[in-house]
């Protein structure tokens, strides 16, 4: 395949996962009634050599949420996330769909508010991915994923977090790792 050809597939893979991406946060902003919809970006770096080698040592990550906001102590939402990764043939993307539950440490009138969250959903993976002897493993699946996180809401539209996720393991590659972010409440229902 010519440079043109990767070029195009990558774009056309970007804008079909954004389009997938803005209708599927929808029904999250639903879910919570008069929410908002929040946008999460960060960075995923992978625990293990074998996916790290494979893929690299840091990768992109985007998902949705209703609201940076939270509402009482204890607040449960659903989460949509994409993590991907491409490298040197091997490519990867894991579509997770976990619903979370958050404890708040701040009272109503805090401008910040510092929280714990854990969540669990299910998750779909798609790679094709090159072991150190040579041998190619190309699967698309279902699993689970599960994390913990602590973060810092800043403001009613900011939020900054921390969290460990774990994935189900497949083919005996382990996907888990640490992830760094922020959330942004970009528009009213």
């Amino acid at each position: 395949m010519t440079q043109f050809a990767r070029r195009l597939v990558r774009m056309n893979l970007k804008r079909t996962l954004l389009s997938v991406s803005l209708v599927a946060a929808a029904p999250l902003a639903l879910a919570q009634g008069d929410s908002l919809v929040g946008l999460s970006v960060g960075v995923f770096m992978p625990q293990h050599s074998e996916i790290r080698d494979a893929l690299g040592s840091s990768w992109f990550q985007y998902g949705f949420s209703p609201s940076v906001r939270l509402r009482g102590d204890l607040d449960i939402r659903p989460e949509l996330s994409f993590l991907g990764q491409h490298d040197d043939g091997n490519r990867l993307l894991i579509v997770s769909l976990p619903f979370a539950i958050t404890k708040r440490f701040a009272d109503d009138q805090a401008s910040t508010v510092p929280y714990v969250a854990a969540g669990l959903g299910p998750a779909y993976f798609d790679y094709a991915i090159t072991r150190p002897d040579l041998t190619r493993v190309s699967e698309k699946r279902f699993g689970w994923t599960a994390h913990v996180e602590v973060g810092m809401v800043l403001s009613n539209r900011l939020r900054a977090h921390a969290r460990y996720i774990k994935f189900s393991e497949h083919d005996g590659f382990k996907f888990d790792g640490i992830q760094v972010g922020l959330s942004y409440q970009f528009f009213n229902l």
